[in-house]
This record gives structure tokens, C-alpha cells and sequence, in this order.
């Protein structure tokens, strides 16, 4: 009979009991993937929630019912990259139909170019959302806002809140909806078209700008229609020389007091002997709104380029208004070859918010005496700083025509008239969004869909936007700027950008001493020590 303390007898129970625990582990394991498979959840430590969906985005992704792929064309060195990595996996996690794919254009650029073709990306550093034919393309510069209050010290910027679940969001609802933002660019009265022919006066590089999968941009002309069409998200009037009707006016003010969008590029017009300026008939319409539109040609000696002369206006000194407030930060410039003044007329209603955008220096001052030459100012001309651009924003019922419109009628055939009529754009609601099954929870749910307005903006020039100066200076993210708060495409749903957390450590220099003394000597030092008194203790 063999001792049970044999040698090879607790070999064989240690390595029963060794193979007995593989089991148990392995085991445990299994069952910890099989749970974890059954109840999948994510955790987000983030304070701000960086990475949670809201529970409207929530709701969106319950109601995609197609296929829903999203790519990533971003280098993982971005600063947005590993909260675009996170966000999309949230939603396909979500969802199984939404799917993500990551391309690297520096490591992998023939994957990268084979997609880019597939789905008409003509630049990288971008976020992809498609599904069938149709897609979005979200910029990386858009997925984010930044701080450059660092900038005049040498800082460079930092990022101040995430927008990218708005976008994302944003592009799967219109997908499921098959719906993308239409712009009417308005002909009929000399007005540019995206061509522009050969002086390089079109509009192809603002819809290179705004994307053309993302918006759809049509010519529409005003003359002789009875309402704006339902589905036009956004106007664009650029560089009209015609005198605009009445009718047309009155189909421009049901459009704006309904809730829609409007952009005026208003370059000076002059008669044929270029000795008087001449009206557009749209004058006494702008000033209801709060905006006086003078007659005149900006002049601004102290804000000149080289070769160019006093009436291009070269510009860095902007207003408060989110459109502007990128620029303003970094100081950078918009050139305007000839342009206008566009003031805030004295008695502009109180509930309108009327903002500038663009203002010349002290020194400037519109002329208004075209046949004296050189032009310089009198007591008839406005004086600087003049703006050049303001921005107009007003609540639908702040009124007096939409409130109105909004008492109850006494007439009961006449709701029931109205019942029948069709939908003028004006009068069309905001985005809907999917319902939910129930009460919304969380600090989210708080979040209310943001009041639809009635919003305008007049340039006093259009040559800024036209392809043959949209390159210089700031013009480019000026118009963008403007393009983008009108149509209001990322706050579709009303969901907030993130704050991301940039919690930094800050050690003085004995502190960081310290450090250096404990992580490069000490530890390893102990280390060493240890080892070599195991070393000595063994060989006893």
C-alpha cells in the first residue's frame, strides 16, 4: 500500500487540485461572459456623462428600422477621436442595425480612399452617417466647439463643449425621415446663382461649404407664387439688382412671422450712371424687423489693405452673436470688397433680438454723395462704427400679427376653411421626435425642445460669399457660420453639448522633483532591494 504522503502521491493530489480550479475558473468565467452577453451595459464615469445617451437620442435609435452604417474617417491622433470611437459604439450597442467603422487615412489610405469613393467623401477628418444612398457628412471641426481665450497668450485652443451626439443624432433622424434641410436660393431679380458665370459671383463653394449631402439647395423664384414652399427650411437672397414687388414682400414676411429663415446678401446698387443708389423696395419691409438698410458705400480708411481701396473694407472688430464668436476669439479678419451699412433701426420692436455681426472702425462713415469725388464724409452720412451685418431672432408670437393669428376664431367656417388649406412653410411645426413609451427620466428628460424662431440676417455685401472671395480671410467661416445658425441644424432635437473634462495637475517644480526622486529611483531601487534579500534568504 502506497504512503499517502509519498512523493508522487501529492503530485498527483496538487495536480488534481490544480486542474479542478482551471475548471472553476474557467467556469466562472463562462458564466460571467454568458451573463454579461445576457445583460449588456455600459458604465460612463465621466462627471459631465460624456459618454451617455440622452433620452432622445434613445428614442431615435429605437425607432431605426433600416440599416444604419457610420464611419470614421479620423487618424486616432484627433482630439474628437476617441469621443467619436465611444459615442458610436454606444449606439450601435443600442441598436444592432446602427453600425461603426473606424478607417485610418494615414495607415490605411487605400481603404480610406476605396470608402471615400463609395460614398462621395471628397475630404477626410470626417464622420460618415449613411444608410442606402443616402448620407450625412459631419466635419470634425463641427463635432466641437473651442475656447480661444488662450490664444493671445500663445495657447493654443482648448475644446470647450462636444456636439458630436447632436450631429450623430441629428443625421440618423433625417435618414429614418428621409428629410435633409432645403435651401431656396432665390432668382428673378438679378440675383447670384451657383454658377455665377464668369466674374466668379456664384454660390458653389457655400454649397461646397454646407455639403451637398447634407443640405439641398435649389433655385426658386418668388414671382408670382402664393406662399414659400412647406418643406423650405432657409431663403438665401444674394446680390439682388431688381426692385422686389409687394406681393413678394408680403409672401417674405407670412414666411418669417411662421417661423422661417431668411439671409440677405445686399450689395450697394447704383443706377446706370453710378451717381445715386437705388432701392430694392425691401427698405421699409427690413425696418419692421429692426433692420435699417442705408443707402450708401461704406468707406473706412483706417481698415485698408495694400492696393486696395478705402471702400474694401478689411475687418476684425465683430459683435456678440454666436455666429461671430469663433472670430471674434481668434481675431480674424473678413474682407468685404463693397459694401453697405446695415444699422439697427431706432424703433426696432423691444422682443426682437437684433444683434451685430460685423463693424468697421471709428473712423469709417458711409457716403451717401456719390458724384463728389474723392468721397469724403459730411454731416448727412453715418459715421462709425457702422455694421455691417446684424442678426435677427424672434419668438413665434412676440407680435403683433402672430398673436393675432394665434386667438381663437369666432367664425366656426372659417377653421374649418383654414382645416382644408394646405400648410404654408411658414406655418409648418418643428421637427418632430419620436415618442416615447413613457415619462422621460433623468436630468435629460429636463431638456425642453428649443421655441421655434423667426430668425434673418442681412449682410450689407454679398461679394464676401461669392466663390471669388469666399477663400480670403475669414469669409468662408463667416458665411458657414451664418448657414448653419440660420438652417440650425445641430440643435435638431435640443440636445446639449457635452462638457468634456480637462482636469489638469499642476506641480511646482520640487514637487515634480519629488516625483522624478520617487518613480526613477526609489521604486525601482526597492525593488532591487527586495529581490536581492529573497535571493540571499533562498540560498541559506
Amino acid at each position: 500500500m502506497s504512503d499517502p504522503r509519498s512523493p508522487s502521491r501529492q503530485r498527483l493530489v496538487e495536480g488534481s487540485m490544480l486542474t479542478a480550479g482551471v475548471i472553476v475558473v474557467l467556469a466562472l468565467y463562462a458564466m460571467v461572459n454568458y451573463l454579461a452577453l445576457r445583460h449588456y451595459e455600459r458604465f460612463d464615469w465621466t462627471a459631465s456623462e460624456l459618454y451617455s445617451l440622452s433620452e432622445k437620442t434613445k428614442n431615435v435609435i429605437a425607432g431605426v428600422d433600416r440599416d444604419v452604417e457610420t464611419i470614421i474617417f479620423l487618424s486616432p491622433g484627433s482630439e474628437v477621436y476617441d469621443q467619436v470611437d465611444e459615442l458610436l459604439s454606444r449606439y450601435q450597442a443600442a441598436n444592432p442595425r446602427i453600425t461603426k467603422r473606424v478607417v485610418d487615412p494615414v495607415r490605411n489610405p487605400l481603404e480610406a480612399r476605396q470608402l471615400s469613393e463609395q460614398h462621395g467623401v471628397e475630404r477626410m477628418n470626417v464622420v460618415v452617417v449613411a444608410s442606402g444612398d443616402d448620407r450625412r457628412v459631419i466635419e470634425e471641426s463641427d463635432l466641437v466647439e473651442y475656447d480661444f481665450s488662450g490664444a493671445q497668450f500663445g495657447q493654443a485652443p482648448s475644446i470647450k463643449a462636444f456636439k458630436g451626439e447632436q450631429l450623430i443624432t441629428s443625421a440618423i433622424l433625417e435618414l429614418i425621415e428621409d428629410k435633409k434641410p432645403k435651401v431656396l436660393l432665390l432668382a428673378g431679380h438679378g440675383e447670384a446663382s451657383l454658377d455665377g458665370g464668369a466674374q466668379g459671383r456664384g454660390l458653389r463653394a457655400a454649397e461646397e461649404l454646407l455639403g451637398k449631402d447634407n443640405v439641398a439647395l435649389e433655385t426658386w423664384s418668388s414671382l408670382g407664387q402664393s406662399a414659400v414652399p412647406a418643406d423650405a427650411d432657409l431663403i438665401i437672397v444674394a446680390g439682388p439688382t431688381a426692385r422686389f414687388l409687394e406681393p413678394e414682400i408680403a409672401l417674405f414676411d407670412d414666411y418669417l412671422k411662421g417661423g422661417g429663415r431668411m439671409l440677405f446678401l445686399l450689395d450697394p446698387t447704383f443706377s446706370e450712371n453710378g451717381d445715386r443708389m437705388l432701392e430694392l423696395g425691401l427698405e421699409e419691409w427690413l425696418r419692421s424687423y429692426g433692420v435699417e438698410l442705408d443707402l450708401d458705400v461704406v468707406i473706412d480708411p483706417a481698415q485698408r489693405l495694400p492696393l486696395y481701396g478705402p471702400e474694401t473694407i478689411f475687418t476684425s472688430d465683430y459683435g456678440f452673436h454666436p455666429i461671430v464668436e469663433p472670430l471674434a476669439q481668434t481675431q480674424t479678419p473678413v474682407l468685404l470688397p463693397l459694401a453697405r451699412s446695415v444699422r439697427k433701426a431706432e424703433d426696432a420692436p423691444a422682443a426682437y433680438e437684433i444683434s451685430e455681426l460685423v463693424k468697421t472702425s471709428d473712423q469709417a462713415w458711409g457716403e451717401t454723395d456719390l458724384k463728389t469725388t474723392p468721397a469724403k464724409p459730411d454731416g448727412d452720412d453715418p459715421t462709425g462704427p457702422l455694421p455691417l451685418g446684424l442678426a435677427v431672432a424672434f419668438d413665434l408670437g412676440t407680435d403683433d400679427a402672430t398673436a393675432a393669428d394665434d386667438e381663437p376664431a369666432d367664425d366656426e367656417s372659417a377653421d374649418d376653411e383654414s382645416a382644408d388649406d394646405e400648410p404654408a412653410a411658414g406655418d409648418r411645426p418643428a421637427a418632430e421626435e419620436p415618442a416615447a413609451d413613457g415619462e422621460d427620466g433623468g436630468d435629460e428628460a429636463e431638456v425642453e425642445a428649443t421655441p421655434r424662431q423667426g430668425r434673418l440676417v442681412v449682410y450689407g455685401d454679398y461679394d464676401f460669399a461669392s466663390d471669388a472671395q469666399v477663400i480670403n480671410g475669414a469669409n468662408a467661416a463667416l458665411l458657414l457660420n451664418t448657414l448653419n445658425w440660420l438652417i440650425e441644424r445641430e440643435q435638431l432635437l435640443a440636445i446639449p453639448p457635452r462638457q468634456p473634462e480637462q482636469a489638469r495637475l499642476l506641480l511646482s517644480q520640487s514637487e515634480l522633483y519629488s516625483l522624478y526622486v520617487l518613480t526613477l529611483l526609489l521604486m525601482p531601487g526597492a525593488a532591487i532591494v527586495a529581490g536581492i534579500l529573497v535571493y540571499l534568504r533562498r540560498r541559506r
